[in-house]
């Protein structure tokens, strides 16, 4: 894989991990396993690691998740 096929890879994951994470933590309907959201994020991890430059502060492998709901 190289660089450009990468940053495309890794923005296509950040897409796919963002609407997983407003399924889980805002609509409380997880639409995949946590073995299948884990595999996701390593491979995003792994990526942003062999391409540091590809770093970007927004991703999900940076935040934290929070199941925090208003209606506690």
């Amino acid at each position: 894989m190289n660089k450009k096929e990468a940053l495309i890879r890794i923005e296509k994951l950040r897409e796919i991990l963002e609407q997983h994470n407003y399924n889980y933590y805002v609509l409380s309907q997880p639409s995949i396993s946590d073995f299948e959201y884990d595999l996701l994020m390593q491979e995003l991890i792994t990526l942003e690691n062999k391409y540091p430059e590809l770093y970007n502060e927004n991703s999900p492998s940076q935040r934290i998740g929070d199941d925090t709901r208003k209606e506690f």
